[in-house]
């Protein structure tokens, strides 16, 4: 049961950037600087920290357009790619998908 709880509070948080207002969505989740960004992909390829990336956009944009080494769980299907996440519930998950204006 606990599982499946921790899951559904996966769902909000990725649905949040797709469902609520950037404004309010924004104050709620820390936001990840491409420099930031870069800086955590370099110490996960030393070992220094390990995270999921995970694209939210469509399969096809994904292909053309993706951080190396992120994984594609589009908003749509999310519920069919939960296990991508993994168990481990205390590790970071960064989500992207085309920014923010």
């Amino acid at each position: 049961m606990k599982s499946s709880v921790w899951w559904n509070v996966t769902l909000v948080i990725l649905g949040v950037f797709a469902l609520v207002d950037t404004s309010f969505s924004f104050e709620r989740f820390d936001i990840v600087t491409t420099a930031e960004m870069q800086e955590l992909l370099d110490n996960r390829k030393k070992g220094t920290i390990d995270f999921i990336l995970v694209n939210s956009l469509d399969r096809i944009i994904y292909r053309e357009h993706s951080i190396p080494e992120s994984i594609n769980i589009p908003l749509s299907e999310i519920g069919t790619h939960l296990s991508l996440l993994g168990t481990d519930k205390d590790k970071l998950i960064i989500t992207y998908c085309m920014g923010f204006r």
